[in-house]
């Protein structure tokens, strides 16, 4: 995969363009939930306050992180985790891979 640099307006956050260039500079670390067919993705700030919540399919996710500056990336170890990790360090993020026993203590259900 070939990092793109193209901006999709459907994929941008719904907000001025301005603030969307303040928000996307703001993000330090992102974590992605994997599933079948989307995936959710939450950025953090500097000050690890949620800077950006949103659900994408698979190609839409790459798309979006290709826009991204580089940051860290936390996912659970998962058959799907190794290609989509794969695919984003060629775009120059750093990835990283949990075990599912780790992240279990982090769901917060009751």
């Amino acid at each position: 995969m070939v990092r793109r640099l193209v901006r999709q307006p459907e994929l941008m956050i719904e907000v001025g363009k301005s603030q969307t260039e303040d928000i996307v500079t703001q993000i330090k670390s992102i974590g992605i939930d994997l599933g079948k067919t989307t995936f959710h993705l939450v950025a953090l700030g500097m000050r690890s306050q949620v800077v950006v919540r949103k659900k994408f399919s698979r190609q839409q996710l790459l798309w979006y992180t290709a826009n991204l500056p580089s940051s860290l990336i936390g996912m659970e170890a998962c058959v799907g985790a190794h290609f989509l990790g794969r695919a984003l360090r060629e775009q120059g993020h750093e990835v990283r891979l949990m075990p599912a026993q780790f992240v279990r203590p982090f769901v917060k259900r009751t």
